[in-house]
């Protein structure tokens, strides 16, 4: 209805037809301090002995370690000395909230340091899912 230019406007809503759909992942982002609240797995990568050996007259080829970072999670070293290695890899804990499937599988990049100082790094990401695993150069 018009009002007279002195007065102050009224509104008035009809909510009967609204329905209420909450949003899950919006409530969560505001109740939720994730720097306390973690879920995750530990990955445990092993490696032979002889990765680490030297070849007479390829010396400088030796491996002397081997880096796996895995993604959402640690970096793990194996050297000769150091042969197993625990990493834990961290699941987004919306998911386990919520109550959404988890993945199976978890993602790592290899970096393989030589004697003479080279470092080469997988192009793309590998893929695991086991809760043990030796690490393979894949040459």
């Amino acid at each position: 209805t018009a009002t007279s230019g002195t007065s102050p406007p009224e509104v008035a809503f009809d909510l009967g037809g609204v329905k209420v759909t909450p949003d899950g992942d919006a409530i969560l982002d505001a109740i939720l301090d994730r720097t306390t609240v973690q879920y995750f797995k530990l990955v445990t990568v092993k490696a032979v002995p002889s990765l680490f050996a030297a070849t007479a007259g390829t010396e400088a080829e030796r491996i002397i370690s081997i880096l796996l970072d895995f993604e959402g999670g640690g970096t793990a070293e194996l050297t000769a000395a150091t042969l197993q290695a625990e990493v834990r890899v961290d699941y987004p804990v919306d998911d386990v909230i919520l109550g959404r499937q988890l993945a199976a599988t978890y993602r790592y990049t290899a970096t393989v340091i030589r004697e003479d100082g080279r470092q080469v790094t997988d192009s793309t990401p590998r893929v695991g899912s086991a809760n043990l695993f030796y690490f393979s150069i894949g040459l």
